[in-house]
Formats: C-alpha cells, structure tokens, sequence
C-alpha cells in the first residue's frame, strides 16, 4: 500500500470507528477530550472547569478522596474506590501519565508527591482511569501551596537548661500541675494536689489549689518560692475557695467526714479545684488577674475523676474570688460545663487586650487531646456571651461553642506552648 492510499485508509477507518461508538461520551475519548490523552512531556497550562463526573454513570458514587491543598516538598495520599470490573487505575497529574518534577509526581496507588519549588501554575488536576475502559474516570482538582495552611507545627525542645531546686516551704510534701505568672514584679506558682506534712486549720494535709511565690526573678542560681498562700497556723491552705454547697458536700461525704459507705453511696466524694492559666490585667497596680480552674468530684465510687467544668477566678489585692458567671445553672460559678464540654483553658496569649485561648478535652488528660480555640476581649472575660470560637470549616468566630472546630492534636505538657506557637504563627 503506497502512502497516499495508507494514510485514505486510516483517515476512513477512524469516521468508521467513530461511527460505531453509540456512546457519545466515548467518541469524547477517542477525540483526546479526557484522561485517555494523558501524555508525558509538558506541563499543559493551568487546568480549568475540572469535572468530577465519570462517563459512565455506574461509577458516580465513586470519588477521589485526599485534601484539596498540599505543600510543596510534602506527599499526600489520593484514594477512590474501584472503578468497574477492579482494574489497575492508571493516574496522572495534568494529564501527565505519572507526574513530573515539575507539577509532582503520583504513584499507581495515589500517593502524589509534591514538587519541592512552586510551578508555574499551583492548580493541579489529578486524574485516575480505568486502563480497559478509558472513559471510566475521576478527577480532583488541588492547590500547591509553599506554606501549610493547618496548624503551626509542634515546637521541637531546643534547649534544657539546669536551673536548680526549686526551694519551698518544708511542710510541702509533694505537688503537680504548675502554672505561673508575673503579677506585679512577683512570680506566682499555682499548683493542683498538695501534700503538707501536718493537717491545717480545716484539717487538711492533701489540698486541690495553693499558691507560693518569689520577688527574685533571676532564677539563674535556681528557684526559691519563700512565700505561700497559708492559713492562720502558717500551713498552706486553699487559693481558691469552695463554694458553701461544694464546701457543704466535701464535709459530709470526703474524707475525714465519717461516712460509712454501707448507708452513704457517696462516700470518699469531695469536689476538688485544679487551677489552670493565669492572666495577668496588664498595668494593673492593684494585682488584677484572672485564674482558669478545672472543677472535678473525685473520690468514693468514681474511678478516677469526673470533669464538672471550667471556671474563671478574680484576683484583686492578693484575694481570689469564685464569681457568679452563669447564674440559674447548676455550678453557677463555671463558664463551661458539663462532662464531655469542651473546657476553655490549657494555654492562652493576650494580645492587643484579646485573650485567645485554647480548649481541649478534659476526659482525656493523660492522652492526646483534640483542641480548638476561643477569645474574648479581656475586659469582657466573664461574660459567657462575649466569647467566640474559631470555626475552620468557615473560617469564622462563632458565638455557638458547639460550631468550634479542632485546630491540632495536643499532649498535656505540650499544650501550652504550642498554643502560643499556633497563634503567634496565625
């Protein structure tokens, strides 16, 4: 066959092929309209107007999952279900077979990697075919972006450096969970459970909340808190009170009250109040400050502790009060409550008079916590009301606490810092 006759031949033999086709859709393929004239070469220009649908209809439930935005010099993993007779699935990126170095590279199982610089166009469409059926396809577009749009990554420890015992008051056994701040030239140190060697005027020797401190801020030759919060007697004592009812419940069923748990269910129960974040009104002369605080009941029957919720404390002139917050519920002293309430304070930073502050799980305080974000203006700090809460979804501050979505996975210790990294970072 000569070549005039060849190339009659083939140009007739495609308006055949073509005609035969019943599906329009196909002869789309055959016409180099989708996946099937997925090429090696160059980066075609910025893709628009992607379709996600298939041309066969019997794959529609099918769709390419992963996240829309990756950064550049990392991978991300696409997967889509099976399309049609289980097929090996061919995937491209621009209808480059494969990738490139230039708009990145996929894997036949969908893993796409990355380019390590930005190219020319930071939209990609990621394409995955049936080799048999190539008009069986489903697209997704992404962007390429040079900075993660998620949270800040976890600080890694630079440094230790060794700074000493941290002297105290010799009645002190023992304490967890430290908090400080400086309140007017002096760091305060709150602390959760304190064991004391002798009972204090309320004979107790194992208190939920007390305080030191030291007017020498140089803690280069180690740490001496030579001042506490103490009773009459000079033993430390609870910073934070119990309200009368609370008070009431730790003298008739917590330990020391007699009870019998034979006649009293609730025996060995005591409410407990862990302090939390302390934030310091700046400028004040009269040392204004408030205290985050986890209110849990402990004890007798209960395994561990259950959370009743978070509350805010006033200090003024060295007295820390338990305000009225949200009265007609049924800790009217706690801003947010209930077991399983998202609990407003595991690490916060003021900033031009607004306090942001992160809020984790409080069920899950030995483990990783799921954590999400809230602000207020400080001088608005105990009004429910004025709070709001970051919505990632939408990119807002909503009044609706319920609306807040996880900004990072945290462990406990960890918390704080990273909440001050994520929101210097934001």
């Amino acid at each position: 066959m000569n070549p005039k006759s060849k190339a009659i031949f083939i140009m007739l033999f495609s308006v055949l092929l073509l005609g035969a086709v019943k599906d329009s859709k196909a002869q789309q393929i055959l016409q180099g309209a989708v996946p099937a004239a997925a090429q090696t070469g160059t980066v075609p220009a910025c893709p628009t107007n992607v379709s996600s649908t298939p041309l066969n209809s019997s794959s529609n439930s099918d769709s390419i999952a992963g996240p829309l935005a990756v950064t550049v010099g990392t991978s991300a993993q696409y997967t889509i279900a099976a399309i049609e007779e289980n097929q090996p699935l061919i995937w491209t990126v621009n209808q480059i077979i494969g990738g490139d170095t230039e708009v990145g590279t996929i894997s036949s199982s969908g893993l796409y990697s990355a380019p390590t610089t930005m190219p020319p166009c930071s939209t990609l469409i990621l394409t995955a075919s049936n080799p048999a059926k190539p008009w069986i396809w489903k697209s997704l577009q992404i962007t390429l972006q040079t900075t993660p749009s998620g949270p800040a990554p976890i600080p890694s420890v630079v440094s230790v450096d060794q700074m000493g015992i941290v002297m105290q008051n010799p009645h002190i056994l023992g304490r967890d969970g430290t908090w400080s701040a400086v309140i007017n030239g002096k760091s305060y140190w709150s602390f959760n459970d304190t064991s004391i060697n002798a009972p204090n005027t309320e004979g107790q020797n194992f208190i939920s909340n007390t305080r030191s401190w030291t007017d020498n801020l140089d803690a280069s030759h180690g740490i001496d808190l030579n001042h506490d919060h103490v009773d009459s007697i000079g033993m430390p004592t609870e910073l934070m009170p119990f309200t009368a009812e609370e008070a009431a419940f730790n003298a008739a069923h917590g330990n020391g009250s007699g009870c019998s748990t034979t006649i009293d269910p609730l025996c060995g129960e005591a409410y407990a109040i862990w302090p939390g974040p302390v934030i310091p009104v700046p400028n004040s002369k009269t040392g204004e400050a408030y205290h985050f605080y986890l209110l849990i009941l402990r004890g007798g029957p209960i395994s561990g502790w259950n959370v009743i919720g978070l509350g805010i404390a006033h200090e003024q002139n060295g007295v820390v009060t338990r305000p009225i917050i949200t009265p007609g519920t049924a800790n009217p002293t706690l801003m947010w409550q209930g077991t399983y309430t998202t609990a407003y304070g595991n690490g916060g930073m003021l900033q031009g008079g607004i306090l942001y502050m992160t809020g984790c799980d409080p069920m899950n305080i030995f483990g990783y916590h799921m954590c999400n974000m809230g602000r207020v203006s400080l001088k608005d700090i105990l009004n429910p009301g004025a709070w709001t809460y970051y919505n990632g979804n939408t990119q807002q501050w909503v009044n609706d606490p319920t609306q807040a979505t996880m900004l990072f996975y945290g462990v406990l210790p960890a918390i704080p810092s990273f909440s001050t990294r994520l929101l210097t970072n934001t």
